[in-house]
């Protein structure tokens, strides 16, 4: 952030967070890789400093689902998929709170409704039940370039 935005700038920034930041490790003691808390703040202290580094705006992503609903995460009562989606929540109220210049682009809700056509989640993703596959890849770039075009062209205007 110091290097790539605020000593060179950016009109646009587009925030996706990292899976492994809703993660549980066993040797975090039942404890996320990053608290939903800091998380949130994370979040939203990326945003400030892209403002105050001249970003005109700012896409905002969560994440698609995982495959990753049935074993319960080291330490704790939930599953990866339960992290996931709770993690997405709190993009999802950020962006509803972050002012006219962030736009948000639901991931999730693009994956959910293809699923709803008929297959499961795995069908997007590599064996890992993590990261998108082809299938996933071509879904994502189909949804989100679109929704990223508009926001430059708005910029452009």
């Amino acid at each position: 952030m110091p290097y790539q935005v605020q000593s060179h700038g950016a009109d646009v920034l587009l925030l996706q967070f990292g899976l492994n930041d809703c993660n549980y490790w066993a040797s975090d003691k039942g404890v996320p890789r990053v608290s939903r808390a800091a998380f949130i703040a994370n979040l939203q202290e990326i945003i400030e400093r892209g403002r105050r580094s001249g970003a005109r705006a700012f896409v905002l992503n969560n994440n698609h689902p995982t495959s990753r609903t049935d074993i319960i995460l080291p330490n704790t009562s939930i599953t990866y998929e339960d992290s996931n989606r709770s993690y997405n929540q709190a993009v999802r109220d950020i962006a509803h709170t972050a002012g006219a210049d962030v736009f948000f682009i639901d991931v999730e809700k693009v994956f959910l409704e293809e699923l709803k056509k008929g297959g499961c989640a795995a069908d997007f993703l590599l064996e890992d039940g993590l990261h998108l596959g082809a299938r996933g890849h071509a879904l994502y770039y189909e949804k989100v370039a679109p929704e990223i075009k508009v926001v430059i062209e708005g910029l452009l205007a």
